[in-house]
This record gives structure tokens, sequence and C-alpha cells, in this order.
């Protein structure tokens, strides 16, 4: 389930006051977001979301009744109505445009091969996937992490960092022109720390 702030949208998103205050919209947005394949424990989180990215929403009077509609954007296709209890419609992704969960991999599958790690667990794995707008076009902000070495010579109860490569990547919606942003080695235990900050945060045992 969609957690209870999914019922509000969140600050600078525009919406109509009907709308606003439409009953049991949580239903509409988790099927929405079941049909594009997101994950929103690896996208950000859905309360801070921008769903102005996603579509637009209106109340509308149809047949049936009164009906909240989620009206999809570009790169989107698509709508979903919730009437009641009842939701329909299909959403999708637009030709050409790479889904959510395929950017991550294609991302995913660029650090494997590059270092000869594979992806999933203790190899490379997607912490974040967001949509995101900057200079007015959309692309896919991708942040993994490779797995490199235990350092059970800095554990403290029993507790033992891991080592690890972190990379940004910026990638467009085709899937093209993958872009690193950021890449930097980190000790990762209870938080993370760049590794040239390490020394003071594992001082050696003994010390």
């Amino acid at each position: 389930m969609l957690p209870a702030a999914a019922v509000e949208p969140p600050a600078g998103v525009a919406v109509a006051q009907d709308v606003r205050q439409a009953p049991r919209r949580t239903p509409a947005l988790q099927r929405l977001f079941q049909q594009l394949g997101w994950e929103w424990s690896r996208a950000g989180g859905l309360a801070g979301a921008d769903l102005s990215l996603f579509f637009d929403e209106r109340a509308e009077a149809r047949p049936r009744g009164r009906c909240y509609v989620y009206r999809m954007k570009h790169p989107f296709t698509g709508e979903l109505a919730q009437c009641g209890e009842r939701v329909v419609g299909q959403v999708g992704y637009a030709p050409g445009v790479l889904s959510w969960s395929a950017a991550g991999q294609r991302i995913c599958e660029l650090v494997a091969a590059e270092t000869g790690t594979p992806c999933g667990n203790n190899g490379v794995e997607i912490l974040r996937n967001t949509l995101r707008r900057e200079a007015g076009a959309l692309h896919y902000r991708v942040d993994v992490r490779r797995y490199l070495q235990a350092r059970p010579e800095l554990a403290r109860a029993r507790n033992v960092p891991v080592e690890y490569e972190r990379r940004t990547y910026q990638l467009s919606l085709d899937g093209r022109r993958p872009a690193l942003l950021r890449q930097e080695r980190q000790l990762c235990a209870a938080t993370c720390v760049p590794l040239q900050d390490a020394k003071n945060a594992y001082p050696p045992v003994g010390r």
C-alpha cells in the first residue's frame, strides 16, 4: 500500500480544490504506479514526489457518477479514473521511452560491464532512481553502488563496515547518452561516509 501521505498532494503541486479533497485517492495512485512499474522505495518516496511530472488530475462527471481522473503527460500515456471504489483505465510509456525499471537496469549493466562486477546483491545495486526536470528536459537520475570489500579490521560491536563505490548517472528518457555525474568510494555501516573521511569515522582497533 502507498503511505498515508499519498492522500494529499505534495507542496508545489497545483490541484483543483475539489480534487484535493477527493476521497480514497490512494487506490488509483497505487494502480497507476504499479502499471508504470514504479517502486517508490527506490524512487525517493511518493510523499515528496512532484506528481505534476506524471499527470494532470481533475474531477469529472461520468455516467457512473463523479470520478477523479488522472490523465498522463508525456513521456507517459493513457489515463486512470477512480469512480467510487472502482479504478479503470491503463497507463504506460510513450514509444521509444525507457521505463523506470529499464532505466535502472541500463545503468546497472553499464557499471557491471565497466567493472566486471555483476548486478545483484554483493555486486552492483540500484539505490535510487528518480525522474527529474532540469533545463526544461526530463531525465532519470540513477544512483548505484558497487560492493568492493568488507572491512572487519574496522568493526565496532560486530558492526562490520563495507567499502563501496557509489556512482550517480543522468540518463535521457530514450536510454541514450548516460552521463556520469559523481563517483566516490564510501565506507558504510549504520551510515556511509566518504572513504577519505573514514580514518576519523573508523579509527583502527585499539586506539
